[in-house]
């Protein structure tokens, strides 16, 4: 009797073990499971939003995310990743209203290490609304503690444009080529600078490279005919050149 229970556990050993091993397949499957397994584990409600987040399955990451506050609700690290799938689906009043509650808690799972993430973001969600005057500090706190963030660098020159530091915004553009220098819309918007400030033999070389690297680019077809227009008219410029965003999610 004794040997056949121990069999009988042996077996039911091996098959949580193979079980376990299937489950290994793919972190999907992974935390899918352990989601099922333990759906009060604010970890692995985190960690299942994490996946979704990264195939863009934002509103099922919202819902793991969300679970995962329900039980933990001062967690900045789940808070700052919904706030990014504010950013990237347009609802950036919704990203502004979630930083500041991460503002106002204890900033779990932030540190040195990874805290320009948060005032990037938050900067960009800000220059998103056009609140250019709140968004400079914020970016530039967050750059100060890492540069090389292109889209941050981004949004600070297109902030400092917007305000009429033509001179700051075109260092900082320039600065975010040096990181990403095959990026299109730091090119035209960089040429942007150039053709406000006059600089038009300037602009027409920032604004072929961006029309090599995105000629589809509607914001950069625009500079180019207002530009071409500009040269025609002995320059001067009859329309409004466009700056664009753009944003890479930190991880």
């Amino acid at each position: 009797t004794m040997l056949v229970l121990g069999y009988m556990f042996l077996g039911l050993y091996v098959w949580g073990c193979g079980e376990r091993v299937w489950q290994w397949r793919s972190s999907e499957a992974l935390y899918e499971a352990d989601a099922a397994a333990w759906p009060r584990s604010v970890k692995t409600r985190h960690q299942i939003g994490t996946v979704y987040h990264a195939q863009s399955r934002h509103e099922e990451a919202l819902e793991h995310y969300s679970a995962s506050l329900a039980i933990l609700d001062d967690n900045a690290l789940t808070d700052h990743c919904i706030a990014q799938i504010y950013i990237e689906t347009g609802r950036f009043s919704a990203a502004v209203e979630r930083f500041e509650k991460i503002f106002r808690g204890h900033g779990v799972g932030f540190s040195q290490f990874n805290l320009y993430m948060l005032y990037i973001d938050y900067g960009f969600a800000l220059v998103s609304l056009s609140r250019f005057a709140e968004a400079i500090p914020a970016l530039e706190t967050g750059l100060q503690k890492n540069t090389a963030v292109p889209h941050g660098l981004n949004a600070l020159g297109y902030a400092l444009a917007s305000q009429q530091q033509l001179e700051q915004a075109q260092s900082i553009f320039a600065q975010g080529l040096e990181y990403d220098p095959d990026n299109p819309i730091l090119w035209n918007n960089l040429a942007v600078v150039w053709m406000v400030a006059g600089a038009l033999q300037q602009a027409a070389q920032g604004l072929e490279r961006a029309l090599l690297l995105e000629p589809d680019n509607a914001a950069v077809v625009h500079n180019a005919i207002l530009l071409r227009e500009a040269a025609q008219a002995g320059g001067v410029t009859n329309g409004r050149p466009r700056l664009e965003l753009f944003f890479t999610r930190l991880m």
